[in-house]
């Protein structure tokens, strides 16, 4: 059995809304945090795009030669 750290997108999106509403509004470096946190979840969703996709195309256009 093999193990990922990998999420579903449906498990990403709902802890990103979680962590967004738990930013207080009056925190001082709230925008700073926001903006790690969409970088973060887009680094999570990348990992899930790259290892989840069980058929490739050749490039990054995804046109393969089939």
């Amino acid at each position: 059995m093999t193990t990922t750290t990998t999420h579903l997108p449906e498990k990403i999106y709902s802890y990103a809304q979680e962590a967004y509403d738990s930013i207080p509004e009056d925190h001082p470096h709230k925008e700073e945090i926001q903006l790690l946190l969409i970088d973060q979840v887009n680094d999570e969703l990348h990992d899930y795009d790259s290892t989840a996709v069980p058929y490739r195309r050749a490039d990054s256009t995804r046109k393969g030669s089939d």
